[in-house]
């Protein structure tokens, strides 16, 4: 499998929301090992309504370099990976939606939403 340094996966991920269009908020941003699972498992993702694309990067801190600036600087949905999850090296992104966790809300607070999966609001891992 092909690998892509930071900036290509940054590049490719503003193309693809810039294409697709939105808000950055609109948008989940992630990292794991295994971005089928993450994807279409914990986070609803429907391969074929929903806009979604992931690419391995180099290493898990890259992935996290990745997250951060998309999620502390363009203010994208999402959840930093652990340092510690060495694993974490493909990074993620799709666009919300009503059926996605965490879905997309319009003029509406995600507090006291409770994830369909069991697990707390602010447990968005991937």
């Amino acid at each position: 499998m092909a690998v892509y340094s930071v900036q290509q996966i940054k590049y490719e991920f503003l193309l693809y929301m810039k294409g697709l269009g939105g808000d950055f908020g609109d948008w989940y941003v992630g990292g794991t090992a295994e971005p089928e699972a993450a994807l279409f498992g914990r986070h609803g993702v429907r391969s074929d309504v929903d806009p979604w694309i992931y690419k391995p990067a180099l290493t898990n801190r890259a992935t996290i370099t990745i997250v951060r600036y998309f999620v502390e600087v363009l203010h994208a949905d999402g959840l930093v990976p652990d340092i510690a999850d060495e694993g974490a090296s493909i990074a993620f992104l799709f666009r919300k939606s009503a059926g996605t966790w965490p879905p997309r809300l319009r003029g509406a607070a995600l507090a006291g939403r409770v994830d369909p999966r069991g697990s707390a609001p602010g447990d968005r891992g991937g």
